[in-house]
C-alpha cells in the first residue's frame, strides 16, 4: 500500500481594525490546505463529502472531506495502469487508465473500494463524462469514444468519432443529445451524440487557443483554451456555435461552473475565480497560486485543485483583497523599505528608488541614485539610506532631498552584499553571502570602517538583529554574538526542514521563512529549537514581523498573513496572489501599507490585515518586548514591559548552559510592569558575572530579554 497524507491549517477571522486600508485577509479568497499525494494527482471530483483524486501511480484515491480542511482517507484502488481522470456516478468511478482505456470501479463502499471491468481506448485524453449507462471519453487522437458501461464488467465501446485535433475533454448539454468536446487546436465541437454508434460533427467554434477542458450551463459552453484563457460560447444553433465572451487568464487547464461563479485551473498559476453572471464579459474576482494546476472542482465552500498533490481552497468569498496601487520605475525590484510616506526600492540595475506613497493608489518617483552593481537590499534610519548593492559591497546616501539623493561613502566587501542589519552604536551588519557577514562601523558615514567578520555554516542572505543577537539565514541558521566585532562569537547553528531564505527575531523567538514559516525558540541562542511550525503555499523569501503577524513573501504565491499571537499555536490567516508575476521577494510595512518588491513589475502596495488588538473598544496599551535595566548591571535588574490584558507574569532566568538560575513571578494589570532581579539565584547566593537570558510568560504571550552581569 502505498501512502499520502494531508498537511492542514485551522482558519480563523478577525474583526476589522478602525483603519481605512487595512483588510480581513480572513474574509477573502485563500489556500486553506494541502493534501499530499505519493504517486501524482491527475484529476479529481467532489461528490458530497466524498473526493475521488486520479493518483496516477497511486490509483484511484478516496477521502471524507466533511472537515474540508481536514481529509479523512477512506479506501484506495490500486489501478495496473497510471490513473489519468475521472468522473463519478453513484455508487461508481470511471477513470482513464494508461494501458488500460477505461476502468470501472464500485466505490459503493468508499473504505472498500472494488475493480470491476474495463475498455481499451487507445489514447486517452485528460477529460470524461457519465450520464445514466454510458460513459463519454475523450480519447486524442481517436477523438470521442461513446462506452456502455450498463454491465460494469464487461464495457463495450458503442460508437466513435475521429475528430480533426485531439480530443481532450468533453462535457454533455442537459438533453444528453449534444457532447461538447474540446479537441485542442482545432476548438470546441458540438457533436450529436442522439445515436452513440454514430455520432456526428454539427458545428465547430474556432478557439483562439488549445480547447483543453469544457464545462456547460444551458446553452452556453466555457472552455479552458489553455494559452487563449477562457473563451465563452453560445451553442444554441449547433451547427453555428459562435465565440461571445472570453477573458485572458494564463494556461487555462479545466474549470467547473457554480451558481455565477466560474472555477479555473491554470498551469503555473493555481485557481482563478471569475464571475460569469454576464457570459459575454467574464470578470476575474479572485486568484489563488499552487503552481501548474489541471484539474478542478467544488463542494460547499471549498475549491479541490489537482496539480500534482491536491490543493484546498477556501472560496467563502470569491474575491481577492484588491492591490491598492503599483508602480514600475524600471529595474528589478528586489526589496524596500518604508520611511513614513516614502519607500525605498532596492531595484536592481534600477539603483535605489524612492517613492511617495502618500496616496497608495497613485504612487509617484521623486528620485534615483544609480549602484555600481545591482541593488538587493535597503533599510533607512533618518536622512540615512544603507544599500547592499550586490558585488560592490555596501553604499551609503544622505536622502534628506528624496529628489536627489546622494552617495556619502561606500565599502567594497568581498561576498556579494545581499541584506543589511542596522545595530547599536553605528554598528552595520552586510550579509554577504559566501563571504559570511560583515560587521561594518557606520558612524562616519563618508567613510565606513569593516571591524569584522562572522564566518557562517552555510551562507549569509538574509539579517535579523535582536536583543543584541545577530540571525542569519542562508540555507540554515547561525546565531551570532557580535559584542565584540573583532571576534564575534558563533553561538549555535540551526537546520530548518527546507532552505532558509529571510528572516525576522524578537524576544527570543525567530521567524522563519523556508519552505514554510518556522518559529523557533532561541530564548538560549546556545539551542535554538522548533517551537511551532504552519504549512504555507510556495516558497517564502521573506519574513516579516508586524505586532502579532507574520507578513511571508511568497513568490509567485504573493503574500501570506500568519497569525503569531499565539506562538504555540499559530495560524495562515489569508493570502494575496502574487498575480502570476515574480510575485513577493521581500516585504515592508508602513502601518496600513505592506510593500511588495515584485521583481520586473516594481512595486506593489497591498493593503495591511486588520488588527485584531486595535480598535476602539480596545485595551490602551500595546504589549511590547522585553527591556533590562540597566544591562549590564552590577547589581539589581529591572525587567520592564508593558502589557494589553491583566494577569500572572512568570520569568525564567537560566545562565548561558540553560541551566536554572531564578524564577520571577507577579500579577500585574494592564499597562506598564516590571520584575525585579536583585541578581541571585534560586538559594540566594549572588549569580557570577556572565551572560544569562530571560523567558517572560505574559497574558499577552513570551517576552525575552538578555541580561549581562559584571563584578
Amino acid at each position: 500500500m502505498r501512502y499520502w497524507m494531508v498537511v492542514a491549517l485551522v482558519l480563523a477571522c478577525s474583526p476589522a481594525r478602525g483603519q481605512a486600508q487595512c483588510v480581513d485577509y480572513a474574509d477573502h479568497v485563500h489556500w486553506e490546505s494541502e493534501l499530499l499525494i505519493y504517486g501524482y494527482a491527475n484529476d479529481l471530483e467532489v461528490a458530497g463529502d466524498l473526493l475521488a483524486v486520479a493518483g496516477g501511480i497511486d490509483g484511484l484515491l478516496l477521502f471524507d472531506v466533511t472537515d474540508p480542511a481536514l481529509p479523512d482517507t477512506l479506501g484506495a484502488a490500486d489501478l495496473p495502469g497510471s490513473a489519468r481522470a475521472l468522473t463519478l456516478a453513484p455508487g461508481r468511478a470511471y477513470l482513464t487508465e494508461d494501458g488500460a482505456g477505461l476502468r470501472v470501479v464500485d466505490i459503493t463502499d468508499p473504505a472498500a473500494p472494488v475493480i470491476r471491468g474495463s475498455a481499451a481506448l487507445g489514447d486517452i485524453g485528460p477529460g470524461l463524462c457519465a450520464r445514466g449507462d454510458r460513459v463519454y471519453v475523450a480519447t486524442r487522437n481517436a477523438g470521442l469514444t461513446i462506452v456502455d458501461v450498463s454491465d460494469p464488467d464487461l464495457p463495450a465501446v458503442l460508437g466513435t468519432l475521429n475528430t480533426a485535433g485531439q480530443a481532450q475533454a468533453v462535457a454533455l448539454d442537459a438533453t444528453g443529445t449534444l457532447a461538447l468536446v474540446a479537441d485542442g487546436a482545432t476548438g470546441l465541437l458540438v457533436v450529436d451524440v442522439s445515436n452513440p454508434a454514430a455520432p456526428t460533427v454539427l458545428g465547430t467554434a474556432n478557439t483562439p487557443g488549445n480547447a483543453n477542458g469544457v464545462c456547460v450551463d444551458g446553452n452556453i459552453a466555457y472552455v479552458a483554451d489553455l494559452h487563449g484563457g477562457l473563451q465563452v460560447v453560445n451553442f444554441s444553433a449547433p451547427a453555428a456555435p459562435t465565440i461571445i465572451g472570453s477573458l485572458v487568464l494564463g494556461y487555462a487547464t479545466d474549470l467547473r461552473k457554480d451558481g455565477s461563479l466560474l472555477h479555473v485551473s491554470i498551469e503555473n498559476g493555481g485557481l482563478r475565480m471569475v464571475d460569469v453572471s454576464n457570459p459575454a464579459t467574464p470578470e476575474l474576482l479572485g486568484s489563488v497560486y499552487t503552481g501548474s494546476a489541471y484539474g478542478v472542482d467544488r463542494a460547499g465552500d471549498r475549491v479541490y485543485l489537482a496539480d500534482g498533490d491536491v490543493q484546498i481552497i477556501d472560496v467563502t468569498v470569491p474575491a481577492s483583497p484588491a492591490l491598492l496601487g503599483a508602480l514600475d520605475p524600471g529595474g528589478y525590484a528586489y526589496d524596500a523599505t518604508a520611511a513614513g510616506t516614502l519607500a525605498f526600492v532596492a531595484a536592481g540595475q534600477g539603483g535605489l528608488q524612492i517613492l511617495d506613497i502618500a496616496d497608495p493608489a497613485a504612487p509617484t518617483l521623486l528620485g534615483t541614485l544609480p549602484t555600481a552593481t545591482a541593488a538587493k537590499a535597503v533599510l533607512v534610519a533618518g536622512d540615512t539610506a544603507y544599500v547592499a548593492v550586490a558585488a560592490a559591497g555596501l553604499l551609503i546616501a544622505d536622502v534628506s532631498n528624496p529628489a536627489t539623493p546622494v552617495t556619502l561613502g561606500t565599502l567594497d566587501t568581498p561576498g556579494d552584499a545581499r541584506d543589511l542589519a542596522l545595530g547599536e552604536n553605528g554598528t552595520l551588519y552586510v550579509a554577504d553571502t559566501s563571504a559570511g557577514v560583515q560587521i561594518v562601523d557606520v558612524s562616519n558615514p563618508a567613510n565606513p570602517q569593516l571591524l569584522g567578520t562572522a564566518a557562517v555554516d552555510n551562507t549569509a542572505e538574509s539579517l535579523a538583529y535582536a536583543d543584541s543577537l545577530l540571525y542569519v539565514a542562508g540555507g540554515t541558521v547561525t546565531i551570532i554574538d557580535p559584542t565584540n566585532p573583532a571576534a564575534p562569537a558563533i553561538l549555535s547553528t540551526y537546520n530548518p526542514s527546507g532552505y532558509a531564505r529571510g528572516i525576522d527575531a524578537a524576544g527570543g523567538f525567530i521567524y522563519l521563512a523556508d519552505n514554510n514559516l518556522e518559529i523557533i525558540n532561541a530564548v538560549n541562542p546556545l539551542a535554538p529549537h522548533l517551537y511551532s511550525l504552519v504549512v504555507t503555499q510556495g516558497v517564502s523569501y521573506g519574513a516579516t514581523l508586524a505586532e502579532h503577524y507574520v507578513y511571508l513573501a511568497q513568490g509567485q504565491a504573493g503574500l501570506a498573513v500568519v497569525d503569531v499571537s499565539n506562538l504555540s499555536t499559530p495560524f495562515l490567516v489569508g493570502t494575496v496572489d502574487g498575480d502570476n508575476q515574480v510575485g513577493a521577494l521581500g516585504l515592508a510595512l508602513n502601518d496600513e501599507v505592506v510593500l511588495m518588491p515584485d521583481g520586473n513589475a516594481g512595486l506593489k502596495l497591498a493593503p495591511a490585515h486588520c488588527d485584531l488588538l486595535v480598535g476602539a473598544s480596545d485595551p490602551p496599551w500595546r504589549p511590547r518586548p522585553l527591556t533590562v535595566l540597566p544591562n549590564p548591571s552590577r547589581g539589581d535588574a529591572t525587567l520592564a514591559f508593558t502589557l494589553a490584558r491583566a494577569g500572572r507574569v512568570s520569568a525564567r532566568i537560566v545562565d548561558v548552559t540553560g541551566r536554572h538560575v531564578r524564577t520571577l513571578t507577579a500579577t500585574a494589570e494592564p499597562g506598564p510592569a516590571a520584575l525585579l532581579w536583585d541578581g541571585r539565584d534560586t538559594a540566594g547566593r549572588p549569580a557570577p558575572a556572565g551572560v544569562y537570558f530571560v523567558r517572560a510568560d505574559t497574558p499577552d504571550g513570551p517576552r525575552s530579554g538578555r541580561i549581562v552581569r559584571l563584578r
